[in-house]
């Protein structure tokens, strides 16, 4: 198992938090042989999973995503909505000190779809 892989950080918090697989899967509504397949990689976890385990332990979602996220665009990667309107008034889109377009968050919400089906960006 890859010491970054987004199953080990499960498995990691999932002991700090001193949950057995069965207690967690319990409260992800998941079966704990399945859970217990993404911790060791042999499974990937899904965006869903992952934002329900964000929910269940209150952790931000860069912990899964790398700390090249912050808060708010880990929250991004999660979220179900993506309209452009609707992303606009719920999240400030400024890069280099510019408010990005819906033309430009069209092509963000792009790269989140590549991103949540593990294509390389």
């Amino acid at each position: 198992m890859k010491e970054k892989s987004i199953g080990s950080k499960i498995r990691k918090i999932r002991i700090e938090r001193k949950d057995t697989l069965i207690s967690l899967s319990k409260k992800l509504d998941i079966d704990f042989s399945s859970l217990s397949k993404i911790e060791r990689g042999d499974r990937e976890a899904s965006v869903d999973l992952i934002k329900r385990i964000v929910e269940v332990y209150a952790v931000d979602p860069k912990y899964f995503f790398g700390e090249g996220f912050t808060e708010s665009e880990g929250h991004l990667l999660l979220e179900e909505n993506l309209q452009p309107s609707e992303l606009k008034k719920k999240y400030d889109f400024i890069v280099d000190g510019v408010e990005a377009t819906e033309e430009e968050i069209k092509e963000a919400i792009s790269l989140i779809r590549r991103f949540r089906n593990g294509s390389s960006l």
